[in-house]
């Protein structure tokens, strides 16, 4: 996440949050002092020992927390035709790809 973002967001969401919120204050505390780090409502389920203070329901309430699962179930339909492609085609076809998925869905043609 460093290398992609040189500002953290102010919320992050992950599977494993908690572990990641670890992970990354360890390495680097004043990049990550802003973040508030949570576990997505899917995945909550299953973190029993983890403090509350990961649950999404907690500052979250009007967002998503499952719309990165839904794009990454979107994003398996072009799977089997990105295999072949070089990389180069790869990142064109993802980025045309994404913008098309992001037009429909603006435009309330495409239900994430």
């Amino acid at each position: 996440m460093v290398t992609r973002c040189p500002i953290m967001p102010a919320e992050y969401q992950q599977d494993n949050g908690c572990n990641f919120e670890s992970y990354a204050v360890s390495r680097e505390p004043e990049l990550f002092s802003r973040t508030k780090i949570t576990v997505d409502e899917l995945h909550w389920k299953g973190h029993k020992a983890c403090s509350k203070n990961y649950s999404t329901e907690l500052y979250m309430r009007t967002s998503n927390s499952s719309l990165a699962e839904q794009k990454n179930k979107l994003l398996r339909r072009i799977e089997a035709q990105s295999a072949y492609m070089k990389q180069i085609t790869f990142l064109i076809y993802l980025r045309y790809y994404l913008y098309r998925l992001n037009r429909l869905v603006d435009d309330g043609k495409f239900w994430t």
